[in-house]
This record gives structure tokens, C-alpha cells and sequence, in this order.
């Protein structure tokens, strides 16, 4: 007994050829949009003063929709530009804390003063240490 097993199960359900459910919204609304722009400029100034901005939000609209980014869609790589944007460039390490703290507005935690207020001295660390090598070692 043969199954047909489906290939390409992430890809997203057509709607009206090959336009997808998305991409038929962001037209809706940016085709809206550039309607509306043009509809309240059309009858008070000339063409070639509406002209400009109902081309920008159509192109726009338009590259939206269609254009794909490295085989990504055009929102996704934009965001995934934002997301590159707002995230630090670099990571540093350092032995006295272990601990990465990656905000912006936090400070990082220094693990002697929370040991110190925890009433752990590190003579008492180092010979529970010293004491659990002992343990393991034999």
C-alpha cells in the first residue's frame, strides 16, 4: 500500500493564483491606501503633485508584497534588519562574571557581592571545594 507523502508543507496556501492569503492583504490594504491618497488630492492640485505620493505607496505596496530577500519574503528580511539593528554587536567574557546579562539598562551582576551578601566568605568556598576534590579524588 502507497501514501502520497506531502512535499513542501511550510510553503503557504494560494489563494488566487499564486498569491497568498498574506499578500493579498498587504495589497488590499496598501492598494486602500494609495486610493484614498488619491481620491483626496486628485480634485484640489495638479497631477504632478499627487502623482509622487500615490507612486511611492504603490511601489512600495508593491515591493512588500512580492519581493523576496534571499529566498525570505521582503517583511520577514526587514525585520530580521531591525532585529540585526537593535541587538549589541559584541559579547565580552569575563572570569569574574560568569553571568551575561545582555540589557542595555542593567548593569551586570558582580558574583562577589552577591556572595558576600548571601554570608559566604571564600575562605569557606575554597574548603568546601578542597574538601569536594578530596572526596572525588579518592
Amino acid at each position: 500500500m502507497e501514501f502520497k507523502v506531502p512535499q513542501n508543507v511550510q510553503r503557504e496556501d494560494t489563494i488566487i493564483g499564486s498569491i497568498t492569503f498574506k499578500q493579498l492583504g498587504i495589497l488590499l490594504i496598501g492598494g486602500g491606501i494609495t486610493y484614498v491618497i488619491y481620491l483626496s488630492l486628485v480634485n484640489i492640485v495638479e497631477w504632478f503633485i499627487w502623482a509622487p505620493p500615490v507612486a511611492i505607496v504603490g511601489l512600495s505596496t508593491l515591493i512588500i508584497t512580492f519581493v523576496k530577500v534571499q529566498d525570505m519574503t521582503f517583511t520577514k528580511a526587514f525585520l530580521y534588519f531591525i532585529e540585526f539593528l537593535m541587538n549589541p554587536r559584541k559579547r565580552f567574557y569575563s572570569t569574574n562574571n560568569l553571568l551575561y546579562h545582555h540589557s542595555y539598562s542593567a548593569k551586570p551582576l558582580d558574583l562577589h557581592k552577591t556572595t558576600q551578601k548571601q554570608g559566604i566568605k571564600k575562605e569557606d568556598k575554597r574548603h568546601k571545594i578542597e574538601e569536594l576534590s578530596n572526596l572525588l579524588d579518592s
